[in-house]
C-alpha cells in the first residue's frame, strides 16, 4: 500500500472547518454590510423626497394666493412683510403633514435700478425710494421633516397686475 492513499471515512481537518467558516463569516458580514448600507440610503432618500414634495406643495400654495388668489383678492402687496407663516400678515393656508413644519424665512424685493435683489426691511421698502418698483419678490422657504431633515427653496412672486 502505498502513502498516497486516502482513507474515504477520514473526513476534514479541524484546519480545513475553521478556514471554511472563516471565509463564510466574512461573506455574511460583507453581504449584512451591505443591506444595511442599502436600508439607511433608501430611508434618507424617502425622507428628503417626502420633504421635497412637502416644499414644492407649500410653494405652489403661497404663488397661488399671493398672485392668482381672486376671493378675496390676491395677497401681493408692493413691500410686503413676512413670518414664518404670514405674507404681509394674512396666514399662508397650507398645512403640512403631521410632523413636518413649513416656514417663509425671508424675503427680498427685485431693484430695478440695479438689477438685483435688494435684502432690505420693509420698512425701508416703503419709504419714498423704495427698490421694489416692478412688482417682483424672492420668498425663502424652508421645509422641515420629521427626521430634521431640511429643504431651502426660493420662489419669485410678482404682482398679478
Amino acid at each position: 500500500m502505498s502513502a498516497a492513499t486516502h482513507d474515504p471515512d477520514a473526513g476534514d481537518t479541524l484546519v480545513e472547518v475553521l478556514l471554511a467558516l472563516l471565509i463564510i463569516s466574512l461573506c455574511v458580514v460583507a453581504l449584512m454590510t451591505g443591506l444595511v448600507t442599502s436600508i439607511s440610503g433608501s430611508a434618507t432618500h424617502r425622507s428628503l423626497s417626502s420633504i421635497d414634495t412637502v416644499l414644492k406643495s407649500y410653494a405652489e400654495t403661497i404663488t397661488s394666493q399671493v398672485e392668482l388668489q381672486t376671493t378675496p383678492a390676491p395677497l401681493f402687496t408692493q413691500c410686503a412683510q413676512v413670518t414664518s407663516t404670514t405674507y404681509n400678515g394674512s396666514a399662508v393656508a397650507y398645512a403640512p403633514p403631521a410632523g413636518s413644519s413649513v416656514a417663509i424665512t425671508g424675503i427680498e424685493y427685485w431693484n430695478t435700478s440695479t438689477n438685483q435683489f435688494d435684502n432690505v426691511s420693509a420698512a425701508t421698502c416703503s419709504q419714498a425710494n423704495s427698490p421694489d418698483q416692478s412688482g417682483f419678490q424672492l420668498l425663502t422657504l424652508k421645509a422641515t421633516a420629521p427626521g430634521g431633515v431640511s429643504q431651502i427653496l426660493q420662489i419669485g412672486v410678482r404682482s398679478p397686475s
